[in-house]
């Protein structure tokens, strides 16, 4: 059975660093994958006019090497614990009743990122287990310079781990659309950075590339 898949993410380039391989997998399975991106991702930036342009060029490159569709929201950057849960709840409720998803990932709620807390808090909310839910598994992802910098205690431990061996390349390739958000090494945000992390993370369940989850929420 083929599954409708949405991935909500604050900024442009979180959902290739948290699933960018998943989600080449799911496409390769036959899935649909939808992302929505929540803030515009440079508004808290010096250069916004021409960081967004660079940075929509970006999401739609990524989205086409990687297969999935596109919606771009424009809270600001930085600032969506600056808006109401409800307005931001009602804006993922909207995508998902046009997309219907099955499956859903987001962002951990404990990254050091604000627009990551605040997208995985309503994101949750959204995907509360009403009766007649279509929303089955609710997945969260690690992002690399802010899953990991957070210091207060909370560990990401991940319960659920995807092999994308066969669509790791697929990754690279999104992520060099994002030269401008990359860093060179050792900066986390790194692509040898997270090519690393991948490994890492595949060689910790015996294979070559995995990205790690936590399965928040399962039905079956």
């Amino acid at each position: 059975m083929k599954e409708n898949v949405m991935v909500v993410c604050a900024h442009g380039d979180d959902e290739v660093i948290g699933c960018g391989g998943t989600i080449a997998k799911h496409i390769q399975d036959g899935d649909k994958v939808h992302v929505l991106i929540m803030a515009d991702g440079v508004s808290s930036r010096n250069a916004v006019h021409q960081d967004y342009q660079k940075r929509n060029e970006a999401v739609l490159k990524a989205a086409d090497i990687l297969g999935h569709t596109v919606t771009q929201l424009a809270y600001f950057d930085n600032e969506m614990d600056s808006y109401t849960q409800l307005q931001i709840v009602k804006s993922i409720e909207s995508e998902f009743a046009e997309h219907k998803p099955t499956i859903v990932y987001t962002h951990w709620p404990h990254d050091l990122n604000v627009d990551h807390r605040v997208t995985s808090m309503c994101t949750a909310v959204a995907c509360r287990p009403i009766p007649n839910s279509f929303i089955e598994r609710l997945f969260y992802f690690e992002v690399m310079s802010s899953t990991e910098w957070q210091t207060n205690g909370e560990v990401f431990n991940p319960n659920w781990f995807v092999d994308i061996s066969s669509t790791s390349l697929k990754k690279i390739y999104a992520l060099e659309c994002y030269d401008v958000e990359m860093r060179p090494l050792p900066h986390a945000r790194s692509i040898s950075g997270i090519v690393s992390n991948s490994q890492r993370r595949g060689n910790s369940v015996g294979r070559y590339d995995a990205e790690a989850f936590i399965l928040a929420r399962g039905i079956c």
